[in-house]
């Protein structure tokens, strides 16, 4: 995006990612997510994204909580997808503050940020 180049979205893509093998692949996975929403909102602002891309992950939540619930699963799972949505909001700030800094000419503000320029976490 910042080099010029289009991206295009395709709001009835499947995706299939690879599983994290530890917590901290999961919470990292789940902070770089925080950080795209942010980057495709400066494209296209989230209201203009399908429903059905919304309602799917909405569903996917409804989904998870339904299977687990009564069972030993459901407080773990509950914890789970609440690390996931802290770590969407903490990755959507760092983003947003680093792209402040950037227009300020200062450098990447942390970590996730040197990665996804090529640096080294």
């Amino acid at each position: 995006m910042e080099m010029g180049v289009k991206i295009l979205f395709v709001d009835d893509a499947t995706v299939i990612h690879e599983a994290r093998g530890d917590l901290w692949g999961f919470i990292k996975w789940q902070i770089n997510r925080g950080r795209s929403v942010y980057d495709l909102q400066q494209v296209r602002p989230i209201r203009e994204f399908s429903r059905g891309h919304v309602g799917g992950r909405m569903k996917r939540t409804w989904l998870i909580i339904k299977r687990t619930f009564p069972g030993k699963q459901f407080i773990p799972m509950m914890g789970i997808l609440l690390l996931e949505f802290a770590c969407h909001a903490v990755g959507y700030a760092l983003r947003k503050i680093a792209k402040r800094g950037q227009s300020r000419g200062a450098g990447p503000a942390t970590e996730f940020d040197q990665s996804a320029q090529g640096g080294s976490t």
